[in-house]
């Protein structure tokens, strides 16, 4: 195969066979899409296949003719969101679903893109297709059901995660009474669960239907199958684990185990270990996201799998119930103003639960570890100026690698990337792109629009990237550092944000550094999770305690702890829907480490007698839910007439920046 690079046209997609040359400047599109089309999808889909979305409606749907027009469109609705009412009897407008065939997907594009489409306003893809042989999406599941079928309720207020790797045996998740506190279990990974060739002990997985994604198990089943591994009163955790079909607790350490033994564990890791805290009995729900989509790691293109697992939680709730959701998960890229799909429905979840403006459902995330990498670059284009702005890229990076540029939508700019030892692309402005061909194959995508699906305010420019470690099924993108060339062609000066995507390894996997940078015009703020900027979900930072006995000598704020604040949308920062702000940081400053010199807060790895210590904001975030769950599942408010923590000496870190949220020291 020639390693021959050159620049081409955008033109039809190599899968779905899109004419993604052909679109408009305002084209209302995801170009994540694009790039799946003219890469193959992550495999080899069948032209029946599944492409995975989350969707904005126009209105929600009413009845069987609804939803059957729906299905002409080639969208299939999970069946969880059909005829789905929340307590306050709404319908939901942003919903999960497969668009089946890839013949269909043309029109499809092309009725959201010229907003023809009689139901859906926008979309994101979520991860890659899926040949539909374990599907339930043809199963008489399309069917408008009255009444809509029902959850098994959950008694009492609730603790959900939505994680990797739940230690279900696990000793601090046991109640007064040495019972297991999970009630249910939902794996998402589709290859997981019940193997019908091997035999086993029988673990009860069952596919989940309602969401047509992976397998569940109750808390009943879990306990039925961990007593076969009792032998006087001891059990065998290695061999049960072992046996369960659940691939991702089979190692020593699991991001969801650490997390939810910092926010719910008893006894309790974050206080001194001679004082073990108050015994928690809160029934826990954990949804495991995939680590893997069609045999590639994941990394910012979960938002379906996120949405249906925050609904998962908040289905199984009894009508009185109250609910934290810890949400493991974030990104760098995304327009960082509170209007994308996913934060918009994490929104509209929360205010469907409130009662006496009071929140029922809390969604908890990490306001993300981005600070202390060159993730972000911002520009101010003067009319009629360039800069230049360079991004590096790994040796063996064997995922594909983003960067996002927004401008304000009625700034004009144009772009042209020159590759390591390469030639220049085309400059590329909105209705305008560009793929660079090595050896046949697409390695690298531009691709611009003033109306992404991604965002309700802002242009936004995608350059997306072939892995650079060898792939048979895939081009091989260069490494190295790599030119953007920005011009601001525009009547008006132009201010520029960049971000590159996440790309850390999975979780345990042993791989080395894959995270690309930019290498000029850095800047630290900005760097808040990107789905974190939303109005109703709660965001928390990190800090250092340095006295583990007494908790009275903070350190630094973590070094890197994001923060924002989000996208200056023309001096308004504002959604253009409601009047309430976009979240512009954390509101909360909580630990992510305890104790002088130590690294992290140490808390339950896989086995009940073992422990590891993790740092990160997701740490912060889960010290941040068990003070809501131990403040009655309720805001804590500080006592104004609280004594300050005391000032330690100077530390590694950094300075508290203004949008950083307060600082929250351990409640009594």
């Amino acid at each position: 195969m020639s390693n021959s690079m050159a620049w081409v046209p955008l033109g039809v997609g190599s899968a779905a066979h899109v004419n993604w040359g052909a679109m408009s400047a305002d084209a209302r599109l995801d170009p994540y899409l694009a790039w799946q089309d003219f890469t193959g999808f992550l495999g080899k889909p069948e032209p029946s296949a599944l492409l995975p979305l989350i969707l904005e409606l126009r209105r929600p749907l009413k009845n069987q003719a609804d939803l059957s027009a729906l299905n002409a469109t080639g969208l299939r609705l999970t069946p969880h969101y059909i005829n789905f009412k929340y307590p306050n009897e709404a319908a939901p407008r942003y919903v999960t679903a497969r668009f089946k065939g890839l013949t269909g997907l043309r029109r499809f594009v092309q009725a959201v893109a010229d907003s023809s489409h009689d139901f859906v306003v926008r979309y994101e893809v979520s991860g890659g297709v899926r040949n539909p042989d374990a599907s339930y999406l043809e199963r008489g599941s399309q069917k408008w059901l009255e009444p809509a079928p029902t959850y098994d309720s959950v008694e009492g207020n609730v603790v959900g995660f939505i994680d990797y790797g739940c230690a279900f045996l696990h000793r601090s998740f046991q109640d007064e009474w040495q019972t297991s506190r999970i009630r249910w279990l939902w794996n998402q990974q589709d290859k997981d669960g019940p193997t019908p060739s091997r035999p086993r002990k029988a673990l009860k997985w069952q596919p989940n239907e309602r969401f047509a994604r992976g397998n569940e198990v109750d808390g009943s089943a879990l306990k039925d199958f961990s007593d076969r591994y009792r032998t006087g009163g001891e059990l065998d955790e290695l061999a049960c684990y072992r046996d369960a079909e659940y691939e991702p607790i089979r190692r020593q350490v699991t991001h969801g185990a650490h997390i939810m033994d910092v926010a719910t564990g008893y006894p309790d890791v974050t206080l001194h270990r001679r004082n073990k805290g108050t015994q928690r009995n809160e029934p826990i729900i954990f949804v495991q996201l995939p680590r893997f989509l069609e045999g590639e790691q994941v990394s910012g293109l979960l938002r379906a799998q996120v949405l249906d697992a925050a609904h998962y939680i908040a289905a199984h709730l009894d009508k009185q119930a109250k609910c934290v959701i810890n949400l493991s998960y974030g990104s760098n890229c995304g327009p960082h103003d509170g209007s994308s799909i996913i934060e918009c429905a994490l929104d509209e979840l929360i205010a469907a639960h409130e009662e006496g403006g009071r929140a029922r459902v809390h969604v908890v995330l990490p306001s993300g570890n981005a600070l202390d990498r060159s993730v972000h670059a911002q520009l101010h284009l003067r009319t009629g100026e360039t800069a230049c702005l360079g991004w590096e890229n790994v040796p063996n990076d064997p995922s594909d690698s983003f960067v996002e540029l927004w401008v304000p939508a009625t700034a004009e700019i144009r772009v042209c990337v020159t590759p390591p030892s390469g030639t220049p692309s085309p400059w590329v402005r909105p209705g305008a792109g560009a793929r660079l061909e090595r050896g046949g194959k697409t390695a690298a995508l531009l691709m611009a629009t003033t109306n992404p699906c991604q965002s309700e305010a802002g242009a936004l420019l995608l350059m997306a990237v072939a892995p650079t470690a060898s792939s048979t099924t895939s081009a091989t993108a260069p490494y190295g550092t790599w030119r953007i060339d920005i011009e601001n062609v525009g009547s008006g000066s132009a201010l520029v944000n960049a971000w590159c995507e996440r790309d850390d390894p999975v979780f345990g996997n042993e791989a080395g550094p894959r995270q690309s940078q930019f290498t000029d015009h850095v800047e630290k703020t900005g760097t808040l999770n990107s789905i974190a900027h939303g109005r109703k979900t709660i965001v928390v930072g990190g800090y250092e305690v340095h006295d583990f006995s007494t908790g009275e000598y903070l350190g630094p704020v973590a070094a890197m702890s994001g923060t924002g604040p989000g996208r200056d949308l023309a001096g308004r920062d504002r959604h253009p829907s409601t009047a309430k702000p976009a979240q512009r940081g954390p509101q909360a400053l909580t630990p992510c480490s305890i104790g002088l010199g130590e690294d992290g807060i140490a808390a339950a790895a896989v086995l009940s007698a073992e422990q590891t210590r993790l740092t990160g904001t997701s740490v912060s975030a889960a010290y941040f839910t068990r003070q809501l769950i131990a403040n009655n599942f309720d805001m804590p408010r500080l006592d104004a007439n609280r004594s300050r923590p005391k000032e330690p000496p100077p530390m590694p870190g950094r300075d508290p920046h203004p949008d950083d949220g307060e600082v929250i020291p351990r409640l009594p």
